[in-house]
């Protein structure tokens, strides 16, 4: 058997240090709490292209954080995003995910 990494959680670790590593001095175009962000979606899509078009603009994450805080509904553009929401979390912020994909209103 080859050498590989075989748990889940050391094979995400690993996908971030790739992530860090190939974005090299792209890094310092993000804020630390902007850098998670752009990290993820590059993690999500395998498309490090992201790393140039993202741009934080108007304070984005402070006001998520706001609108989470005091409950709100958090719009997904697909329904695998809000199955994929820890409920525990949802619940403790008293937020809900919705989707319009599967909407009959919508259709």
């Amino acid at each position: 058997m080859g050498n590989y990494i075989k748990k889940p959680e050391d094979i995400e670790k690993r996908s971030f240090e790739i992530i860090t590593e190939e974005m090299g001095e792209k890094i310092k175009n993000f804020t630390e709490e902007e850098l998670p962000i752009v990290k993820r979606v590059i993690h999500t899509t395998a498309d490090f292209e992201y790393a140039d078009l993202i741009k934080f603009l108007n304070n984005p994450i402070t006001s998520a954080k706001e609108a989470l805080s005091k409950g709100c509904k958090i719009y997904c553009d697909t329904n695998m995003i809000v199955n994929g929401l820890s409920k525990m979390i949802l619940k403790k912020y008293n937020c809900i995910p919705y989707s319009l994909v599967s909407d009959e209103k919508v259709s």
